[in-house]
C-alpha cells in the first residue's frame, strides 16, 4: 500500500524585515479566504500581484522576489504548491495573475478552460531527476537502476515521489519507473507526498530509503546525496512554462517578461536549472 502524505505549503519571504512580516501576514489571511473562496483585496494604494508557483522553485523565487521588489517597490505575493494543485485552485476561483508550472499539461488544462491566456505561454527553465538517498547511507553503487532499485526497497525501505495524480516530479518519477519496467514492483513501496519537496525532506529526515526529486531541489540539501541522475529518455522533457491567467491585472505581463530577464536567468543557472536556449 502506498502512503499519501499531507503537510503545508511553503512560502518565500522578501528581505526587509517589514516587508517579511507583511507577506507571512497576507500570505495566511489569502490561504485563509482561498479556502472559502473569497479573495484578498489589495492593500489601499497598492495592487500586489499573485503568483501560484510550483513548489520546486521556492529557491529562486526567493531572490527573484527580492529583486523585484528593489526594482519595481512592488509586493509579490506568491504561493507554491504542486503544480496540479494550484491549477485545481486557479479553475475553483482562486484569484491569480501569473501560474509558473513544472509541467506543460497543467498550462494546457488552464488554457483549455480559458482560465488563462495562450499567447502569453512561454518556456522559462529545464530540469533533471535525480535519485538520492539519505547522505548517512553506506555505499550504494547504482549500475542497472531497473535491478537496483529494486534491491534497495527491502522491508519497510520506502521510495519518496510526490503524488503522480497532481505532482510533476511525480509524474516524472513514475514515467521513468516505468519506462525501467519497474513500476509495478515499486509502486506498492511508494511514499508519495503533496509536493516534491516533502519527498525530499522525507529522505532528509530518513524516514524513506530512496527518493527521486528535482536534481536542483537535491543539490542544495546536505542531508541527502545524489546517487544518479536520471536519462532523460525515461520521462518526458522536464520543462517549467509560465502564462497570465485570464483574470491577470495589467501589470502582470511585466513581471512574467521578469521570469526570463538577465538577472532572472542568472539566478536559475546558479540554482542549477538549465536554461532553454
Amino acid at each position: 500500500m502506498s502512503w499519501i502524505l499531507q503537510a503545508g505549503t511553503p512560502q518565500a519571504p522578501l528581505s526587509t524585515r517589514y516587508i517579511q512580516w507583511y507577506i507571512t501576514v497576507m500570505r495566511l489571511i489569502s490561504v485563509s479566504l482561498l479556502l472559502l473562496g473569497l479573495s484578498l483585496p489589495a492593500p489601499a494604494g497598492a495592487s500586489p500581484l499573485t503568483v501560484y508557483a510550483a513548489a520546486s522553485t521556492i529557491a529562486v523565487m526567493r531572490p527573484i522576489e527580492d529583486i523585484w521588489f528593489q526594482k519595481t517597490g512592488k509586493v509579490l505575493r506568491i504561493v507554491h504548491g504542486s503544480s496540479g494543485a494550484l491549477a485545481r485552485q486557479i479553475s475553483a476561483g482562486a484569484p491569480v495573475d501569473v501560474f509558473f508550472s513544472a509541467n506543460a499539461k497543467w498550462l494546457d488544462y488552464l488554457i483549455g478552460r480559458k482560465l488563462a491566456q495562450t499567447d502569453t505561454r512561454k518556456s522559462v527553465l529545464v530540469n533533471r531527476l535525480a535519485l538520492i538517498v539519505p547522505a548517512g547511507t553506506g555505499r550504494i553503487n547504482i549500475v542497472d537502476p531497473a535491478t537496483d532499485i529494486p534491491k534497495i526497497l527491502t522491508g519497510n525501505a520506502r521510495l519518496a515521489i510526490g503524488d503522480p495524480r497532481h505532482v510533476p516530479a511525480g509524474q516524472y518519477a513514475r514515467e521513468a519507473l516505468v519506462s525501467l519496467g519497474i513500476w509495478k514492483t515499486v509502486r506498492s513501496k511508494t511514499a508519495r507526498t503533496r509536493n516534491v519537496r516533502l519527498a525530499l525532506a522525507l529522505v532528509q529526515r530518513g524516514e524513506a530509503a530512496l527518493g527521486i526529486v528535482y536534481r536542483t531541489d537535491a543539490r542544495h540539501v546536505p542531508q541527502v546525496r545524489i546517487l544518479e541522475t536520471l536519462p532523460n529518455n525515461l520521462h518526458s522533457p522536464i520543462v517549467y512554462e509560465a502564462v497570465l491567467t485570464s483574470a491577470a491585472q495589467p501589470g502582470a505581463g511585466k513581471f512574467l517578461a521578469f521570469l526570463t530577464s538577465d538577472d532572472a536567468l542568472a539566478l536559475y543557472r546558479a540554482a542549477g536549472f538549465v536554461v532553454p536556449e
